[in-house]
Protein backbone atom coordinates (compact mmCIF):
# COMPACT_ATOMS: atom_id res chain seq x y z
CA UNK A 1 0.00 0.00 0.00
CA UNK A 2 2.80 2.41 0.83
CA UNK A 3 4.40 1.79 -2.57
CA UNK A 4 1.14 2.47 -4.38
CA UNK A 5 0.73 5.74 -2.51
CA UNK A 6 4.33 6.69 -3.21
CA UNK A 7 4.00 6.05 -6.94
CA UNK A 8 0.64 7.82 -7.14
CA UNK A 9 2.16 10.89 -5.49
CA UNK A 10 5.20 10.95 -7.81
CA UNK A 11 4.53 11.99 -11.40
CA UNK A 12 8.28 12.41 -12.05
CA UNK A 13 9.21 8.76 -11.73
CA UNK A 14 11.21 6.21 -13.71
CA UNK A 15 10.89 2.45 -14.03
CA UNK A 16 14.35 0.95 -14.50
CA UNK A 17 14.60 -2.70 -15.58
CA UNK A 18 17.90 -4.53 -15.37
CA UNK A 19 19.00 -8.07 -16.11
CA UNK A 20 16.64 -10.73 -14.83
CA UNK A 21 13.93 -13.25 -15.60
CA UNK A 22 10.83 -11.10 -15.11
CA UNK A 23 7.68 -11.06 -17.24
CA UNK A 24 7.63 -7.67 -18.92
CA UNK A 25 3.87 -7.27 -19.28
CA UNK A 26 2.99 -6.33 -15.68
CA UNK A 27 5.97 -3.95 -15.44
CA UNK A 28 5.02 -2.14 -18.64
CA UNK A 29 1.39 -1.95 -17.51
CA UNK A 30 2.55 -0.33 -14.27
CA UNK A 31 4.67 2.22 -16.12
CA UNK A 32 1.80 2.99 -18.50
CA UNK A 33 -0.67 3.50 -15.66
CA UNK A 34 1.76 5.60 -13.62
CA UNK A 35 2.77 7.69 -16.63
CA UNK A 36 6.44 6.82 -16.17
CA UNK A 37 9.15 6.27 -18.80
CA UNK A 38 10.81 2.84 -18.93
CA UNK A 39 14.61 2.57 -19.02
CA UNK A 40 15.30 -1.10 -19.75
CA UNK A 41 18.48 -3.04 -20.36
CA UNK A 42 18.24 -5.53 -23.26
CA UNK A 43 18.40 -8.61 -20.99
CA UNK A 44 15.49 -7.36 -18.89
CA UNK A 45 12.91 -8.38 -21.47
CA UNK A 46 11.19 -5.05 -20.87
CA UNK A 47 12.59 -2.92 -23.72
CA UNK A 48 9.24 -2.56 -25.40
CA UNK A 49 5.94 -0.78 -25.14
CA UNK A 50 5.06 2.82 -25.83
CA UNK A 51 6.92 4.20 -22.79
CA UNK A 52 10.30 2.70 -23.74
CA UNK A 53 13.28 5.05 -23.80
CA UNK A 54 15.89 2.99 -25.64
CA UNK A 55 18.43 5.82 -25.99
CA UNK A 56 18.60 6.55 -22.25
CA UNK A 57 22.34 5.86 -22.07
CA UNK A 58 23.09 8.70 -24.49
CA UNK A 59 20.35 10.96 -23.12
CA UNK A 60 21.67 10.71 -19.57
CA UNK A 61 25.21 11.08 -20.92
CA UNK A 62 24.25 14.65 -21.87
CA UNK A 63 24.54 16.53 -18.58
CA UNK A 64 21.96 19.28 -19.27
CA UNK A 65 19.35 16.65 -20.09
CA UNK A 66 20.21 14.56 -17.03
CA UNK A 67 19.91 17.60 -14.76
CA UNK A 68 16.58 18.69 -16.26
CA UNK A 69 15.13 15.17 -16.10
CA UNK A 70 16.16 14.16 -12.61
CA UNK A 71 13.40 11.92 -11.24
CA UNK A 72 11.78 12.13 -7.83
CA UNK A 73 11.56 8.34 -7.55
CA UNK A 74 13.10 5.34 -9.34
CA UNK A 75 11.59 1.87 -9.12
CA UNK A 76 14.27 -0.67 -10.05
CA UNK A 77 13.64 -4.29 -10.99
CA UNK A 78 16.51 -6.60 -11.89
CA UNK A 79 20.26 -6.07 -11.84
CA UNK A 80 21.38 -2.85 -13.54
CA UNK A 81 24.94 -2.01 -14.50
CA UNK A 82 25.44 -1.54 -18.26
CA UNK A 83 25.13 2.25 -18.36
CA UNK A 84 27.54 4.45 -16.45
CA UNK A 85 25.31 7.55 -16.85
CA UNK A 86 22.36 5.64 -15.36
CA UNK A 87 24.48 4.39 -12.47
CA UNK A 88 25.65 7.96 -11.96
CA UNK A 89 22.04 9.12 -11.73
CA UNK A 90 21.21 6.44 -9.17
CA UNK A 91 24.33 7.29 -7.16
CA UNK A 92 23.40 10.97 -7.02
CA UNK A 93 20.89 10.71 -4.21
CA UNK A 94 17.81 9.99 -6.33
CA UNK A 95 15.19 8.18 -4.18
CA UNK A 96 15.17 4.56 -5.28
CA UNK A 97 13.12 1.49 -4.38
CA UNK A 98 14.57 -1.88 -5.41
CA UNK A 99 12.27 -4.85 -6.01
CA UNK A 100 13.88 -8.29 -5.82
CA UNK A 101 12.18 -11.66 -5.89
CA UNK A 102 14.71 -13.32 -3.59
CA UNK A 103 15.43 -10.31 -1.40
CA UNK A 104 18.87 -9.78 -2.95
CA UNK A 105 20.12 -6.21 -2.67
CA UNK A 106 20.48 -5.45 -6.38
CA UNK A 107 21.87 -1.96 -5.89
CA UNK A 108 25.35 -1.41 -7.42
CA UNK A 109 25.38 2.26 -6.39
CA UNK A 110 24.45 1.33 -2.78
CA UNK A 111 21.94 4.18 -2.62
CA UNK A 112 18.52 2.49 -2.57
CA UNK A 113 16.24 3.80 0.15
CA UNK A 114 14.23 0.63 0.42
CA UNK A 115 14.28 -3.00 -0.67
CA UNK A 116 11.02 -4.78 -1.41
CA UNK A 117 11.33 -8.58 -1.30
CA UNK A 118 8.46 -9.62 -3.56
CA UNK A 119 7.57 -11.22 -6.85
CA UNK A 120 7.99 -8.28 -9.28
CA UNK A 121 5.13 -9.37 -11.54
CA UNK A 122 2.62 -9.85 -8.72
CA UNK A 123 3.69 -6.61 -7.07
CA UNK A 124 3.35 -4.68 -10.32
CA UNK A 125 -0.11 -6.12 -10.92
CA UNK A 126 -1.26 -5.26 -7.40
CA UNK A 127 0.04 -1.69 -7.58
CA UNK A 128 -1.35 -1.10 -11.07
CA UNK A 129 -4.82 -2.21 -9.97
CA UNK A 130 -4.88 0.56 -7.36
CA UNK A 131 -3.52 3.41 -9.50
CA UNK A 132 -5.46 6.02 -11.42
CA UNK A 133 -3.84 6.92 -14.77
CA UNK A 134 -2.59 10.53 -14.89
CA UNK A 135 -4.35 13.04 -17.13
CA UNK A 136 -1.44 13.96 -19.39
CA UNK A 137 2.16 14.25 -18.29
CA UNK A 138 4.79 16.77 -19.35
CA UNK A 139 7.31 14.50 -17.65
CA UNK A 140 6.50 11.51 -19.84
CA UNK A 141 6.07 13.53 -23.03
CA UNK A 142 9.46 15.18 -22.46
CA UNK A 143 11.21 11.83 -22.16
CA UNK A 144 9.46 10.41 -25.21
CA UNK A 145 10.26 13.49 -27.28
CA UNK A 146 13.90 13.09 -26.29
CA UNK A 147 13.72 9.40 -27.24
CA UNK A 148 12.46 10.27 -30.71
CA UNK A 149 15.17 12.89 -31.20
CA UNK A 150 17.86 10.62 -29.80
CA UNK A 151 16.78 7.63 -31.85
CA UNK A 152 16.70 9.68 -35.05
CA UNK A 153 20.20 11.03 -34.40
CA UNK A 154 21.63 7.63 -33.46
CA UNK A 155 20.11 5.77 -36.39
CA UNK A 156 20.98 8.54 -38.83
CA UNK A 157 24.65 8.46 -37.90
CA UNK A 158 24.90 4.67 -37.87
CA UNK A 159 23.15 4.34 -41.23
CA UNK A 160 25.42 6.93 -42.84
CA UNK A 161 28.53 4.75 -42.39
CA UNK A 162 29.10 2.06 -45.04
CA UNK A 163 31.73 0.14 -43.07
CA UNK A 164 30.47 -2.28 -40.43
CA UNK A 165 30.40 -0.82 -36.93
CA UNK A 166 29.86 -2.44 -33.57
CA UNK A 167 26.79 -0.44 -32.47
CA UNK A 168 25.06 -0.91 -35.84
CA UNK A 169 25.79 -4.63 -35.84
CA UNK A 170 24.18 -4.92 -32.40
CA UNK A 171 21.19 -2.80 -33.42
CA UNK A 172 20.58 -4.62 -36.69
CA UNK A 173 21.05 -8.10 -35.23
CA UNK A 174 18.39 -7.44 -32.58
CA UNK A 175 16.08 -5.96 -35.21
CA UNK A 176 16.38 -8.75 -37.80
CA UNK A 177 15.76 -11.62 -35.38
CA UNK A 178 12.35 -13.20 -36.08
CA UNK A 179 9.76 -13.28 -33.31
CA UNK A 180 10.45 -16.20 -31.02
CA UNK A 181 14.22 -15.85 -31.40
CA UNK A 182 16.89 -16.12 -28.74
CA UNK A 183 19.81 -13.68 -28.73
CA UNK A 184 22.72 -14.54 -26.44
CA UNK A 185 24.91 -11.52 -25.67
CA UNK A 186 28.49 -11.73 -24.47
CA UNK A 187 29.76 -9.50 -21.70
CA UNK A 188 32.02 -6.49 -22.26
CA UNK A 189 31.07 -4.47 -25.38
CA UNK A 190 28.47 -6.71 -27.12
CA UNK A 191 25.84 -6.40 -24.39
CA UNK A 192 26.69 -2.72 -23.93
CA UNK A 193 26.28 -2.06 -27.65
CA UNK A 194 22.87 -3.72 -27.49
CA UNK A 195 22.01 -1.47 -24.57
CA UNK A 196 23.21 1.54 -26.55
CA UNK A 197 21.55 0.87 -29.88
CA UNK A 198 18.82 -1.78 -29.68
CA UNK A 199 15.41 -0.46 -30.66
CA UNK A 200 12.35 -1.28 -28.55
CA UNK A 201 10.71 -4.51 -29.65
CA UNK A 202 8.84 -7.56 -28.44
CA UNK A 203 9.15 -11.21 -29.40
CA UNK A 204 12.90 -11.47 -28.77
CA UNK A 205 14.49 -13.03 -25.72
CA UNK A 206 17.91 -11.56 -24.93
CA UNK A 207 20.06 -13.35 -22.36
CA UNK A 208 23.55 -12.49 -21.18
CA UNK A 209 26.53 -14.47 -20.04
CA UNK A 210 29.23 -13.46 -17.61
CA UNK A 211 31.86 -16.02 -16.73
CA UNK A 212 33.96 -16.15 -13.58
CA UNK A 213 36.52 -13.91 -15.27
CA UNK A 214 34.03 -12.00 -17.39
CA UNK A 215 34.29 -13.29 -20.94
CA UNK A 216 35.08 -16.97 -20.36
CA UNK A 217 32.69 -19.78 -21.23
CA UNK A 218 30.57 -17.82 -23.69
CA UNK A 219 30.58 -20.19 -26.66
CA UNK A 220 29.58 -23.14 -24.49
CA UNK A 221 26.79 -21.09 -22.93
CA UNK A 222 25.49 -20.00 -26.33
CA UNK A 223 25.59 -23.56 -27.67
CA UNK A 224 23.70 -24.87 -24.64
CA UNK A 225 21.13 -22.09 -24.81
CA UNK A 226 20.58 -22.73 -28.53
CA UNK A 227 20.08 -26.45 -27.93
CA UNK A 228 17.47 -25.70 -25.26
CA UNK A 229 15.65 -23.09 -27.35
CA UNK A 230 12.93 -24.14 -29.76
CA UNK A 231 13.23 -21.17 -32.14
CA UNK A 232 15.96 -19.32 -34.05
CA UNK A 233 19.14 -18.74 -32.03
CA UNK A 234 21.67 -15.95 -32.51
CA UNK A 235 24.65 -14.76 -30.52
CA UNK A 236 26.70 -11.56 -30.41
CA UNK A 237 30.24 -12.01 -29.15
CA UNK A 238 33.65 -10.38 -29.28
CA UNK A 239 36.71 -12.07 -30.72
CA UNK A 240 38.46 -12.48 -27.36
CA UNK A 241 35.36 -14.10 -25.85
CA UNK A 242 35.22 -16.50 -28.78
CA UNK A 243 38.90 -17.39 -28.50
CA UNK A 244 38.77 -17.82 -24.72
CA UNK A 245 36.19 -20.56 -25.25
CA UNK A 246 37.26 -21.85 -28.67
CA UNK A 247 37.01 -25.39 -27.29
CA UNK A 248 33.27 -24.77 -27.11
CA UNK A 249 33.26 -24.92 -30.91
CA UNK A 250 34.55 -28.51 -30.82
CA UNK A 251 31.30 -30.40 -30.33
CA UNK A 252 32.77 -33.87 -30.94
CA UNK A 253 29.88 -36.31 -31.37
CA UNK A 254 27.28 -33.96 -29.94
CA UNK A 255 24.62 -32.49 -32.22
CA UNK A 256 25.41 -29.01 -33.47
CA UNK A 257 22.65 -26.53 -32.75
CA UNK A 258 21.30 -24.15 -35.35
CA UNK A 259 23.18 -21.13 -34.04
CA UNK A 260 24.59 -18.05 -35.78
CA UNK A 261 27.54 -16.55 -33.91
CA UNK A 262 28.08 -12.93 -34.98
CA UNK A 263 31.64 -12.11 -33.92
CA UNK A 264 33.01 -8.59 -33.53
CA UNK A 265 36.58 -9.01 -34.74
CA UNK A 266 38.57 -5.96 -33.62
CA UNK A 267 41.76 -7.90 -32.82
CA UNK A 268 41.64 -7.39 -29.08
CA UNK A 269 39.73 -5.99 -26.13
CA UNK A 270 37.65 -3.11 -27.46
CA UNK A 271 36.18 -1.99 -24.14
CA UNK A 272 39.59 -0.84 -22.93
CA UNK A 273 39.80 1.74 -25.72
CA UNK A 274 37.38 3.83 -23.65
CA UNK A 275 39.92 4.13 -20.83
CA UNK A 276 42.39 7.03 -20.43
CA UNK A 277 45.23 4.53 -20.88
CA UNK A 278 44.38 4.38 -24.60
CA UNK A 279 46.24 7.69 -24.99
CA UNK A 280 49.51 5.75 -24.56
CA UNK A 281 49.37 3.30 -27.49
CA UNK A 282 52.74 1.61 -27.07
CA UNK A 283 52.07 0.21 -23.61
CA UNK A 284 48.30 0.18 -24.06
CA UNK A 285 48.29 -2.34 -26.90
CA UNK A 286 50.37 -4.89 -25.03
CA UNK A 287 48.69 -4.54 -21.64
CA UNK A 288 45.08 -3.66 -22.52
CA UNK A 289 44.45 -3.96 -26.26
CA UNK A 290 45.98 -7.47 -26.33
CA UNK A 291 45.88 -8.02 -30.12
CA UNK A 292 45.73 -11.73 -30.92
CA UNK A 293 46.32 -11.78 -34.69
CA UNK A 294 44.18 -14.90 -35.11
CA UNK A 295 42.30 -15.56 -38.36
CA UNK A 296 38.80 -16.45 -37.17
CA UNK A 297 37.98 -18.13 -40.49
CA UNK A 298 40.69 -20.70 -39.76
CA UNK A 299 39.35 -21.22 -36.24
CA UNK A 300 35.92 -21.95 -37.72
CA UNK A 301 37.42 -24.30 -40.32
CA UNK A 302 39.34 -26.30 -37.71
CA UNK A 303 36.12 -26.78 -35.74
CA UNK A 304 34.21 -27.72 -38.90
CA UNK A 305 31.84 -24.76 -38.95
CA UNK A 306 30.95 -22.32 -41.70
CA UNK A 307 32.34 -18.80 -41.75
CA UNK A 308 31.44 -15.64 -43.65
CA UNK A 309 32.91 -12.15 -43.46
CA UNK A 310 30.66 -9.08 -43.39
CA UNK A 311 32.02 -6.45 -45.78
CA UNK A 312 29.26 -3.83 -45.67
CA UNK A 313 27.22 -2.58 -42.75
CA UNK A 314 23.95 -3.14 -44.60
CA UNK A 315 24.87 -6.73 -45.42
CA UNK A 316 24.14 -8.23 -42.00
CA UNK A 317 20.56 -9.40 -42.71
CA UNK A 318 21.67 -11.27 -45.84
CA UNK A 319 24.68 -12.78 -44.06
CA UNK A 320 22.58 -14.00 -41.14
CA UNK A 321 19.88 -15.36 -43.47
CA UNK A 322 22.52 -17.31 -45.41
CA UNK A 323 24.00 -18.67 -42.19
CA UNK A 324 20.60 -19.75 -40.89
CA UNK A 325 19.81 -21.44 -44.21
CA UNK A 326 23.08 -23.40 -44.05
CA UNK A 327 22.09 -24.79 -40.65
CA UNK A 328 24.28 -25.95 -37.81
CA UNK A 329 26.72 -23.62 -36.10
CA UNK A 330 27.74 -20.77 -38.38
CA UNK A 331 30.04 -17.81 -37.73
CA UNK A 332 29.70 -14.33 -39.24
CA UNK A 333 32.81 -12.21 -38.70
CA UNK A 334 32.48 -8.43 -38.47
CA UNK A 335 35.84 -6.69 -38.79
CA UNK A 336 36.07 -3.37 -36.90
CA UNK A 337 38.74 -1.06 -35.53
CA UNK A 338 38.91 -0.46 -31.77
CA UNK A 339 40.03 3.15 -32.00
CA UNK A 340 37.43 4.00 -34.62
CA UNK A 341 34.76 2.36 -32.48
CA UNK A 342 35.61 4.52 -29.46
CA UNK A 343 35.49 7.60 -31.68
CA UNK A 344 32.11 6.52 -33.09
CA UNK A 345 30.67 6.22 -29.60
CA UNK A 346 31.74 9.80 -28.91
CA UNK A 347 30.21 10.96 -32.19
CA UNK A 348 26.96 9.25 -31.24
CA UNK A 349 26.95 11.03 -27.89
CA UNK A 350 27.61 14.37 -29.59
CA UNK A 351 24.92 13.77 -32.22
CA UNK A 352 22.27 12.95 -29.63
CA UNK A 353 23.25 15.95 -27.51
CA UNK A 354 22.95 18.22 -30.54
CA UNK A 355 19.56 16.77 -31.45
CA UNK A 356 18.04 17.55 -28.05
CA UNK A 357 16.32 20.91 -27.54
CA UNK A 358 18.38 23.43 -25.60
Amino acid sequence: EWLTERIAATPRGLLVAGDGEVAAGPLLDLARTAGWPVLAEPTSGARGGDHAVSTYHLLLGHEPFAEAHRPDLVLTVGKVGLSRPLLGLLADGVPQVVVARDGGWLDPARTAQRLVAADPELLAEAVTAQLEPPQGSDWLSGWLAAERAGRSALDGLLDAVEEPSEPRTARDLAALAPDGSLLVAASSMPVRDLNLAMRPRSGLRVVGNRGASGIDGFVSTAVGAALAHSGPALALVGDLSLLHDANGLLLAGEPAPDLVLVVIDNDGGGIFSFLPQAAFPDRFERLFGTPHGVDLARVAAVAGHGFARLDRADGLPAAVDAARSAGGLQIVGVRTDRGANAALHQRLQDAVAEALPA
